[in-house]
């Protein structure tokens, strides 16, 4: 646990005992513990304390007086766990009783307490070891309520945005949640396919399992069935001990296919059994384990073309794609761009404690022309590097966007719809545009690719362009 200067304190423990005795020895074996002890005889003494310093764990006696030098009530202590809880919503409570009640106990924990122990305890390793219990149960609290936020952030960050495409999309995303469906996901790279994914577990009936994801393209030939499946000691060289595969640790949970297309055909159809029979063995095993995972496959190939090439197999396409949905490319739904704009401003603020900056209409209107090849992944870490390299307090101008997203501004305009009814400024617009990709399309040696890159546009719509423009050859 570290502070802000990033020092390491010791984790500080609230003993809440009437009893002086209890509280010298517990103090005494806490400290020899490496833990912070701090103490207090009542009810008020301990919510005062709760109020000036950051408490990791209290142990809280049952029998307890309201404050300090009045009688003793012999619920006070269970009467204040939600007061505590309040007070220090980040610290564990674990409840101290000269006897084991059961029935006490439950109460306790049905208030918000998370342990029970019973005094004496002897010998000190007793007391020790369920305050280190507590403090590993509100490491990993902490940690399941972050990943969650995460998960609600990112998932917020992908549907944030008016666009008709985005309102099916998440339509579709709602009603497929539901179920424990296969879902095929497709899309360009950086359209948030991962996060449309968490977003699927989140919201379906295994949201309280594990969400496992999986890039079968990163992994080396020989170790994709091995990670995905697991292997027995001795199944390969090197293999000094079993491993269990994704599909056991996300048991229960979701596994996450991503670039499945990048299948090899061997274990194209083991995936494909696995899927089928809902059971496998791990590498160089004979047991047989269930399979009891929901699989979301994605890709941003198509699939459908690689079966027709016989590069994927088409029984398994079909066993993947019960559920198909489609990513649309930021291009397509550019009327959500503000809003994810003011997304990734409010989060990259937080995250480097910085004010939020204002944004230029200008930035905005040429971050629209923009044809955004890497999609919302790329929208997103130019907001990030806008955010660094603008000193704090300054708006965001046009001078801060780097020269290709400028340079998106006549090329990749629709030229139609902004010279309209004004045939003298579509000639004009247009002659200026068929100027500027031929001297681009020059400097580039006539690479097609290397030009739309250099204007900021993608390969497809710098095709669509020649096309129209009737430039040949190039």
């Amino acid at each position: 646990m570290g502070n802000r200067t990033g020092s390491v304190r010791a984790p500080v423990v609230l003993v809440v005992d009437d009893d002086e005795a209890v509280r010298a020895i517990a103090e005494s074996d806490l400290e020899d513990a490496g833990y912070a002890p701090a103490t207090a005889d009542s009810v008020s003494a301990a919510l005062a304390i709760a109020s000036r310093r950051e408490v990791d764990v209290v142990l809280l006696d049952i029998v307890l007086p309201r404050a300090s030098g009045e009688p003793v009530q012999p619920r006070g202590g269970i009467e204040a766990i939600p007061e505590l809880r309040a007070a220090c919503p980040a610290a564990e409570i674990v409840m101290l009783s000269a006897h084991d009640c059961a029935q006490l106990g439950m109460e306790a924990l049905r208030r918000g307490a998370s342990d029970f122990v019973v005094k004496p305890y002897h010998p000190a390793e007793q007391l020790v070891s369920a305050v280190a219990r507590a403090i590993e149960r509100g490491r990993t609290r902490r940690e399941v309520t972050y990943l969650r936020e995460e998960v609600d952030a990112l998932k917020g960050t992908f549907v944030a945005g008016p666009s008709a495409a985005m309102r099916r999309l998440m339509d579709e995303l709602d009603a497929v949640a539901a179920t424990d469906a296969t879902v095929l996901l497709t899309g360009e790279t950086g359209t948030g396919k991962e996060l449309v994914a968490r977003a699927i577990h989140a919201r379906g009936p295994r949201r309280d399992g594990p969400f496992v994801a999986i890039n079968v393209a990163a992994l080396p030939d020989g170790l994709v069935e091995s990670t995905l499946f697991g292997h027995e000691r001795g199944a390969f060289t090197g293999a000094m001990q079993s491993r269990p595969g994704r599909f056991e640790t996300a048991r229960g949970g979701t596994l996450l296919l991503d670039e499945i297309g990048e299948l090899n055909p061997a274990l194209q159809a083991k995936l494909l059994r696995v899927l089928q029979e809902a059971e496998f063995e791990r590498l160089g095993g004979t047991k047989t384990i269930p399979c009891d995972v929901r699989v979301i496959a994605a890709t941003n190939r198509d699939l459908r073309e690689d079966v027709r090439e016989r590069r994927f197999r088409q029984d398994l396409y079909f066993r993947l794609a019960v559920v198909p949905l489609s990513l649309p490319p930021l291009r397509d739904r550019i009327e959500d761009l503000p809003e994810l704009v003011s997304v990734f401003l409010d989060r990259y603020s937080r995250k480097y404690a910085r004010p939020r900056p204002d944004v230029d209409a200008q930035v905005v209107e040429h971050l629209r022309r923009y044809d955004w090849p890497g999609n919302v992944r790329e929208l997103e870490h130019l907001v990030q590097r806008l955010i660094v390299l603008k000193p704090p307090g300054q708006a965001i101008v046009e001078e801060d966007l780097p020269v290709e997203y400028r340079g998106a501004s006549l090329v990749g305009a629709d030229v139609g719809a902004a010279a309209q009814g004004n045939p003298q400024l579509r000639a004009w617009l247009e002659t200026s545009e068929r100027d500027l990709i031929l001297r681009t399309l020059a400097r580039c040696g006539g690479n097609r690719h290397q030009a739309a890159a250099l204007l900021g546009i993608h390969p497809a719509t710098m095709f669509r362009k020649l096309h129209r423009l009737g430039i040949q050859g190039a």
